[in-house]
């Protein structure tokens, strides 16, 4: 996957933070991180990404977003299809979820009670 050689690839990546510019990063950033399996590059969305990053402006931080999102939404290196949705249910007797901001399971704090 680092390589960047192949000529189709499917992932899935699931950020660790839910915020669009975290996304963005690992995976369109033309820094080349090991996300980005397209090996998109383009100046103009890596800054507004760091824009997007490291703003404390609301206004800003919109207006970087909205605009890298729909600079890859034409140029469309990679297909979106879905994110990741969690549901969870669990028999009376099981005790300890704890939600994740995050949307993975973690299995540690639970127990039957």
């Amino acid at each position: 996957m680092d390589k960047k050689t192949m000529p189709l690839t499917l992932t899935s990546f699931q950020a660790w933070l839910n915020y669009p510019e975290y996304f963005f990063y690992w995976t369109y950033d033309g820094r080349n991180t090991v996300f980005n399996t397209m090996n998109y590059q383009n100046p103009a969305v890596d800054k507004l990404i760091e824009t997007a990053r490291f703003t404390t402006d609301p206004e800003e931080y919109n207006k970087a977003v909205c605009g890298f999102v729909q600079i890859v939404f034409d140029e469309v290196p990679r297909i979106p299809l879905f994110q990741y949705y969690l549901d969870v249910s669990f028999q009376p007797n099981v005790k300890g979820y704890k939600y994740w901001f995050h949307t993975q399971l973690d299995y540690r704090t639970l127990a039957k009670g």
